[in-house]
């Protein structure tokens, strides 16, 4: 509120800080935290300017308070290798897509039938 730093504050109640450093939007977990995607969208919303939002984040049973520490913007080389992850995903659930509309057309047309079953098969005899 009055400027004073998360560290400053956490010290004063005994709480101890940990920085998380620099991951990427996409990454699936937040480092030190783990899969936390309310933590890690706030943390994507951060600026300089406002640096931390007004709320604590709970997650298995612990409270986090976010701030955003450093801000370093993708490299060329980070759009390349993200648009190439991308496109591979695509590829990779369309290929899904079609496996599992395959399969459904196979079960839709399927014909199940016993010829000869023995008579003790199904309960019987």
């Amino acid at each position: 509120k009055n400027g004073e730093s998360l560290t400053a504050i956490a010290r004063r109640y005994g709480l101890k800080v940990e920085q998380t450093g620099l991951f990427a939007a996409r990454s699936e977990e937040v480092p030190g935290i783990g899969k936390q995607t309310e933590i890690r969208n706030a943390a994507f919303g951060l600026t300089q300017d406002n640096p931390s939002p007004r709320t604590t984040y709970r997650h298995e049973g612990k409270y986090y308070l976010v701030q955003l520490r450093e801000l370093q913007e993708p490299t060329p080389e980070d759009y390349r290798l993200e648009r190439d992850a991308r496109r591979i995903e695509a590829v990779e659930e369309r290929r899904n897509q079609t496996w599992e509309q395959y399969v459904r057309n196979l079960k839709g047309r399927a014909e199940i039938r016993i010829e000869n079953a023995p008579a003790d098969l199904f309960g019987q005899g």
